[in-house]
């Protein structure tokens, strides 16, 4: 059997974009963007694999790259297709229910900025009390200081 090199590099793209399709899919199974680029990259393994063999590169590395752009493209399309199906169930659901998705959305903006708010006036309030301990200190300090001071000039008013 006699390979091409010329199809080599599409046998290595095919063999990379059938890995991508298997191994994107399992990693974000449940981000929809993530199935839709393993699809093209199943699609596209499986024609970089086709123009190969239609090059003359006859190798393991062209049909490996086939059949898991195969595989991937299958996945991919399940898990799409599975993503797909949990959205609509769940609009379908949020619908029957009468949830006000909207309402919710406010309701946790509102609740997101009044924890933001609550955790600033804690910072500050913490600030606050360690700038009012360091004050504290720094009156002492000088009370002491200055007592030392009068003690001082009570001694040499007394020799």
């Amino acid at each position: 059997m006699e390979n091409n090199k010329s199809g080599k590099g599409f046998a290595i793209a095919s063999l990379v974009l059938g890995i991508v399709a298997i191994v994107l899919p399992l990693i974000f199974y449940a981000i929809l963007y993530a199935d839709i680029i393993a699809v093209v990259c199943g699609i596209l393994a499986i024609v970089f694999a086709i123009v190969a063999g239609v090059k003359g590169f006859k190798s393991g590395m062209r049909i490996a790259g086939l059949v898991l752009g195969i595989v991937g493209f299958i996945l991919a399309a399940v898990m799409t297709l599975a993503c797909a199906c949990v959205a609509v169930t769940v609009t379908e659901v949020v619908d029957e229910a009468g949830v006000d998705v909207d309402a919710l959305v406010e309701e946790l903006n509102e609740l997101s900025a009044e924890f933001d708010a609550a955790a600033e006036e804690e910072v500050v309030e913490e600030a606050a009390e360690e700038v009012a301990e360091d004050a504290e200190e720094a009156v002492e300090e000088a009370v002491e200081d200055v007592e030392e001071v009068v003690e001082e000039a009570a001694e040499e008013v007394a020799d």
